[in-house]
């Protein structure tokens, strides 16, 4: 599809039905049409979203933490996406970027959400 939103869609779609090889493609096509000049944020967050929980789940680390830091530059005010880095950073063996971004999300994150993110931040202890 041509249209951001149908891409990302399917990127969903193919995750539910457990096909990651499609999720992938479908990935890979958003990315595309975003790489093309696409200028909805809101779409782009979306589908930036999605692929970077599928780069997650499919053990692509290092792609998930790319998608994750454009994200931020996104959307700076947004505590999810410092707290998934922070998550993916865990992952990596890295616990000093894992509580650097904790603490970022910890700042930015309404105060229902602050006491998962400070056990979080605990845990790296």
């Amino acid at each position: 599809p041509a249209d951001l939103n149908a891409a990302r869609n399917l990127v969903v779609l193919s995750r539910l039905l457990d096909r990651p090889e499609e999720a992938a493609r479908w990935a890979e096509r958003a990315i595309a049409l975003i790489e093309s000049g696409h200028e909805e944020t809101d779409k782009i967050i979306a589908a930036y979203s999605v692929i970077a929980e599928l780069n997650v789940e499919n053990g692509r680390l290092l792609e998930a933490a790319g998608i994750l830091h454009r994200l931020m530059e996104l959307a700076p005010h947004d505590y999810r996406f410092p707290f998934q880095l922070a998550q993916v950073h865990t992952e990596l063996g890295n616990s000093q970027q894992a509580r650097l971004f904790g603490e970022s999300a910890l700042a930015l994150a309404p105060d229902r959400e602050k006491p998962a993110i400070q056990s979080f931040i605990e845990s790296l202890e």
